[in-house]
């Protein structure tokens, strides 16, 4: 009778757990393939190379490696390889729109990284930097791509802007972040 009894739990169990496993969905946190797609379409569009535009899904990869791999509490490299990736996490973790909720802490972020992105660009440029041209895209790829992602840019009312009516009617109704005058998209 015991066993007929443990039998039916171990059943009911293995039931519920198949039922649970049937509706789960996919788990998606760190899902790059969103970045990967856009990054590609873009670049092909432009005329990249498949190699370059590799590079540059590989650059715009790495600024949510970066950010996970902080999350790590016991990395797996040596304490060389620690030190220097700290501060390249630190970086990697600055890049992303999160957690700016005041429209002022968006603004300044757009405005640190088109200055850091320009003072970037310039400087490989001069070097003739081609490598770090492509990485540096990848990254600022990544930053836009994630503001339209984790803003509510794109939800409109009641907990986004207004866009094609009212005062932003003249930035028809689907207007970039620069595309519009800093005082109405702060505003």
């Amino acid at each position: 009778m015991a066993r007929l009894a443990a039998n039916r739990a171990s059943f009911s169990v293995g039931i519920l757990i198949t039922a649970l496993c049937a509706f789960a969905g996919a788990a998606s946190a760190f899902d790059t393939a969103p970045h990967f797609d856009i990054t590609e379409d873009v670049l092909a569009s432009e005329g990249f190379s498949s190699t370059a535009i590799h590079t540059v899904q590989a650059a715009n990869f790495l600024v949510d490696f970066y950010e996970f791999m902080g999350k790590i509490p016991q990395w797996p490299l040596d304490s060389y390889c620690q030190g220097y990736a700290a501060s390249l996490l630190k970086i990697g973790d600055a890049q992303h729109f999160d957690d700016l909720y005041p429209r002022t802490d968006v603004a300044h972020k757009w405005d640190a990284m088109l200055d850091a992105t320009m003072h970037t660009a310039a400087d490989k440029t001069k070097k003739t930097d081609v490598l770090g041209l492509l990485v540096l895209l990848g990254m600022s790829l990544h930053n836009v791509q994630d503001f339209y992602a984790h803003s509510n840019w794109a939800e409109g009312p009641p907990s986004g802007p207004r866009f094609g009516a009212g005062p932003l009617a003249k930035y028809g109704d689907h207007p970039t972040w620069l595309s519009m005058d800093r005082q109405d998209r702060e505003s």
